[in-house]
């Protein structure tokens, strides 16, 4: 199996200026990756977190994953703040 990842800024249709960044984790036994393009801008703005969380609902434990994307919108103090 074979997965390209597209090297263009979905929203401006310009290349991008860096190198995409990649990474894979293990969330609640399944891996998954996790790719970022910096696009235009001269820093990365945003940010991304992934984890698997145990929560106690009527005194079981359940698994959950936690998933989400944080943009930058004209600097990386928002999305930092909010990771």
């Amino acid at each position: 199996q074979r997965n390209e990842v597209a090297q263009f800024d979905d929203i401006e249709k310009t290349p991008c200026l860096h190198p995409i960044e990649t990474e894979a984790t293990t969330i609640c036994g399944r891996t998954i990756g996790i790719a970022a393009c910096q696009g235009h801008r001269s820093t990365m703005e945003d940010t991304h977190l992934a984890f698997e969380l145990d929560l106690e609902v009527d005194q079981q434990i359940h698994k959950a994953e936690v998933y989400a994307v944080f943009d930058g919108h004209g600097g990386s103090a928002a999305s930092e703040f909010l990771k």
